[in-house]
């Protein structure tokens, strides 16, 4: 399955890459933020129930979700009802000169307490992104993506 409408999303893209150019910059210090927090332990990170569904079932650990928390940088962060939502990206060495991208979904209100709202590959959906999976390029959904995530 490829984009529905690449025109329609050509637009939605340009329009969502300026918007993120200052979002992502301001998620980054966030994240930054949070794991100063995590390493004075005064800081609370949660998984959702479907985040460690989805660790599992795309082959994840709990360590190398932190590790992306870690290690990791924002390339999307969204506010709704004062509640920010980031998208995080990181590349996991699987081996030497092996490399396997990794998605998080974090949100929070308080920025020392944030939880996993689920983890995947992007390359399941590679259509959607550009730029080694870090700029979103379609915005197509249909009812069984919405399901996976």
């Amino acid at each position: 399955m490829g984009c529905e409408n690449p025109e329609k999303c050509r637009l939605k893209a340009a329009k969502h890459e300026k918007i993120q150019q200052t979002q992502a910059l301001i998620g980054q210090r966030e994240l930054e933020r949070f794991w100063k927090y995590m390493q004075k332990g005064s800081a609370k990170l949660n998984l959702y129930r479907h985040a460690k569904r989805r660790e599992f079932f795309r082959a994840f650990s709990e360590y190398q979700i932190v590790d992306a928390l870690k290690n990791g940088w924002c390339i999307e962060r969204n506010v709704k009802d004062g509640e920010t939502t980031l998208l995080i990206i990181y590349h996991l060495k699987i081996s030497s000169k092996i490399f396997r991208p990794i998605h998080l979904v974090c949100k929070f209100t308080d920025i020392k307490c944030w939880d996993v709202i689920t983890v995947y590959d992007p390359r399941s959906k590679e259509y959607k992104w550009e730029n080694n999976y870090q700029k979103r390029i379609c915005f197509c959904k249909n009812q069984k993506e919405e399901d996976d995530i």
